[in-house]
């Protein structure tokens, strides 16, 4: 089965991020083996941080959004994922904008910066039974607050509601690639933006050798330089002919578990 190359998008909060386990480098995690995968060591107790910055570089820390953990990020903007979770964030630049109905009345340019975060339950079941691609779906109707892609670019923030969504793992076998493609529908903005229909994060590599397997990653996560393709993306449209798409290049990941 193909891995879905798809036109794509996501955001959670700053976790802590601890330095690789010392057996990691001789022996790394089953779900990931890219040479530079990021690896948590989630049993490390955390430290003791200061407060709160004001700001955590995007202007999103009164809804929990973080920094992403790049450089510069300070300690106290990174939020630890729920407990049984995992997080996924993301930060790069808009590439591609399509907005001719204005939408974004020009906010939202190729160069704007972008912040994102991908969350997910350790647990979730694969429901496909091929062993070369993981289809993890999940409905956050009862906690939309705990799982999915969360988004800020500009002055707009995406986010899960009332919905669900779902994680593809393609562990590539020739001519196929490996992937992680996130998505969620039913999202939502704030401030509001017209015909939004869903959010996406894309990662494909064709070498077939940043994952082992198709299983979701739970302990480490393949670095940005593992993945040729490495997108993220939002789009909207409707009945009446509204239609506008935004997609950015992901140039830094930090992978973060409780």
């Amino acid at each position: 089965m193909r891995f879905p190359m798809v036109f794509a998008i996501g955001v959670l909060g700053c976790g802590k991020v601890h330095a690789p386990l010392d057996g990691d480098a001789a022996a790394p995690a089953p779900d990931a083996v890219a040479p530079d995968a990021i690896v948590v060591d989630s049993a490390t107790p955390d430290a003791a941080v200061d407060a709160p910055p004001t700001t955590c570089g995007n202007g999103m820390l009164e809804l929990g959004e973080d920094c992403d953990g790049s450089d510069g990020c300070p300690v106290g903007c990174q939020v630890v994922p729920p407990a049984g979770s995992v997080a996924l964030r993301f930060s790069g630049t808009v590439t591609l904008v399509e907005d001719r109905s204005s939408v974004f009345s020009g906010r939202i340019v190729i160069g704007t910066p972008i912040w994102g975060r991908l969350v997910y339950p350790t647990n979730l079941a694969d429901t496909d039974q091929s062993f070369a691609l993981g289809n993890y779906a999940y409905n956050d109707l009862d906690n939309p607050d705990a799982t999915g892609l969360w988004m800020t670019v500009a002055d707009w923030q995406f986010s899960p509601a009332r919905g669900s969504g779902s994680i593809l793992v393609g562990n590539g076998l020739d001519p196929d690639p490996d992937g992680f493609y996130a998505q969620l529908g039913n999202g939502i903005a704030t401030p509001p933006v017209a015909a939004l229909q869903g959010l996406g994060l894309n990662l494909v590599d064709p070498t077939r050798t940043a994952l082992a397997q198709d299983s979701l990653p739970r302990t480490s996560f393949p670095g940005v330089t593992a993945w040729a393709t490495h997108t993220a993306s939002l789009y909207g449209d409707n009945a009446a002919g509204l239609h506008w798409a935004v997609q950015a290049s992901i140039d830094h990941l930090t992978f973060a578990a409780p």
